[in-house]
């Protein structure tokens, strides 16, 4: 089973970041949370990281139709 897909952008990685997001947008996402990962396990762990960005995006919409019903809802992986 495949975790995740790969698209590839010959981008920078804050143009990708931004040029995702725009994408989300468009489709009535957004991103609710996001972990540069390359500063902060490298500051933590002290190691070498790529840099390496970890979003998490949101349909607002219906996730707030969810948490009305039940708040524990914030517990499942996006």
């Amino acid at each position: 089973m495949a975790m995740s897909f790969d698209l590839y952008l010959n981008l920078g990685l804050a143009e990708t970041i931004d040029t995702v997001s725009a994408a989300l947008k468009v489709e009535g996402r957004g991103i609710l949370s996001g972990i540069d990962l390359h500063s902060t396990a490298g500051r933590k762990l002290d190691v070498d990281l790529r840099e390496y960005v970890q979003q998490g995006d949101c349909a607002l919409k219906f996730a707030w139709k969810a948490f009305k019903h039940d708040t524990r809802v914030g517990l499942l992986p996006g």
